[in-house]
This record gives C-alpha cells, sequence and structure tokens, in this order.
C-alpha cells in the first residue's frame, strides 16, 4: 500500500480525500483506481466535483449544474455506479461497472456540458 499512498499524498486531491478519511474507507485497489479517475479529472481539465463519502463505504462524487446531475459513486470492493439526469430533456442514464474505464467514457460524453452552466 505504500506506492499508493505515497500517490495519493501528491495529487492535489490529497487534502479533499484525508477529511473524508479516504484511505479507511475504500480498499487498496479502489484507492489505486480512484487515484486515477482523480488525475484524469484534472488532465482532462474536467470541472470539479463535490466529494462526499459514500453511505457505507466508498465515496460519491457529484457535478450540478442546472438543470443536470451527475453522479459517481465508488463503493468498494471495485463497483462504480454512475447516474446522470437531464430534468430539461428528461434523459436518465445509469451505469454499474468495475472498470474506470467505462466511467471515463460515459464522463468523456456527459461532462463537457457541465462546463458551459
Amino acid at each position: 500500500m505504500k506506492t499508493t499512498v505515497n500517490e495519493l499524498r501528491e495529487s492535489s486531491w490529497f487534502a479533499r480525500l484525508r477529511t473524508l478519511d479516504a484511505t479507511n474507507r475504500v480498499t487498496e485497489e479502489d484507492l489505486a483506481k480512484l487515484i486515477g479517475l482523480l488525475q484524469w479529472f484534472d488532465a482532462a481539465k474536467l470541472p470539479t466535483p463535490s466529494i462526499f463519502p459514500g453511505e457505507e463505504a466508498g465515496l460519491r462524487f457529484e457535478w450540478h449544474s442546472t438543470p443536470m446531475h451527475l453522479t459517481v459513486e465508488l463503493e468498494s470492493p471495485g463497483e462504480f455506479f454512475v447516474t446522470y439526469f437531464d430534468f430539461v430533456n428528461n434523459e436518465e442514464e445509469v451505469l454499474e461497472t468495475t472498470t474506470d474505464a467505462e466511467v471515463r467514457t460515459l464522463l468523456e460524453t456527459r461532462l463537457p456540458a457541465f462546463k458551459l452552466g
């Protein structure tokens, strides 16, 4: 776990995740996925999400822009749940996956609209 924790400490997200006790909320494998996803947010210059603890474990990322809502939940062990709502166009998309690549694909499709909001 040493490498993962070092990567987390070097991340610009460390302070936010530390306040949520992230290293105790997810497994080491999930922490590695999380770090990769957060670094990808930065590199892709996507809007910054709000971050919350999950209901029982894990973490939840949310983007809000009237009239849209996007949530990514990482629940240990290794499950992502993504929900997107557009209340004006009455669109809904739900994704349940164990791969961060599928999450990235959905976010690349949906998050640019949040930059405009």
